[in-house]
């Protein structure tokens, strides 16, 4: 098995043993403090987790690797200050502070990440998918600022850009099957181009396939096409 595999394996194996502790915690006799942490550890590892594998996605794919890097570091770093915060009793304002704004930061990069996994559509990833990432970086950026100044600053810009970014969200998948359905309706098939005597063109179908005679083959989402002349 490839270390990629095992990884992915590794983290569906971590998200399910966070979901067993945390119904655990519920279900266990009495509800103290501790079974709080533990319920906020769980859902620290949740959100941290999904940014930092939503970035390790993205690298994988080889999509906005600065936006994955920025998810995997900012994800790991989250969750090690929250936890700490989490369990710890004498935590200063200084350390909220700073656990607030890798929280902020930690979120915008779970959206940039996760709506570029999402959408396939050139149209979008021209527009929608630009758009909604500004957002998300402007609204950590007011929000950074806000816990800076312990004060209420911008608040109702920063429910506008969470209200865009929401909305964005919703747009992707929707905006993505209708713009879908549009283009079937064009040419069924587009040629790429010829090497010797074969041309190589793109079908309307099934996509992440590839068809070489009577045989068609998957492709893992991280693979693409080579064609090259044999020596």
């Amino acid at each position: 098995m490839s270390i990629r595999r095992l990884f992915w394996l590794g983290a569906a194996v971590l998200f399910s043993v966070a979901a067993l502790v945390a119904i655990g915690a519920v279900l266990g006799a009495g509800f103290g403090d501790t079974q709080a942490h533990i319920l906020e550890t769980c859902g620290i590892a949740f959100v941290c987790g999904a940014a930092s594998l939503a970035g390790y996605a993205c690298l994988d794919r080889g999509v906005i690797r600065p936006a994955g890097w920025a998810a995997v570091v900012l994800g790991a770093g989250s969750f090690l200050v929250w936890t700490g915060g989490a369990w710890s009793e004498s935590s200063s304002d200084a350390y909220w502070k700073l656990a607030g704004i890798l929280g902020a930061w930690t979120l915008a990069a779970l959206v940039v990440t996760t709506q570029r996994l999402l959408a396939s559509s050139p149209r979008l990833l021209g527009t929608l998918v630009p758009a909604t990432s500004a957002a998300a970086v402007l609204a950590a950026l007011v929000g950074s600022g806000m816990i800076l100044g312990e004060d209420d600053g911008p608040w109702k810009l920063l429910i506008v850009l969470l209200i865009l970014i929401t909305l964005g969200y919703a747009l992707i998948p929707a905006l993505q099957r209708f713009w879908a359905a549009g283009e079937a309706k064009e040419a069924a098939e587009r040629l790429l181009g010829t090497l010797g005597n074969i041309d190589v063109f793109a079908v309307k179908g099934e996509g992440g396939s590839v068809t070489i005679g009577s045989s068609r083959a998957r492709l893992a989402s991280s693979e693409g096409i080579v064609l090259r002349e044999r020596a």
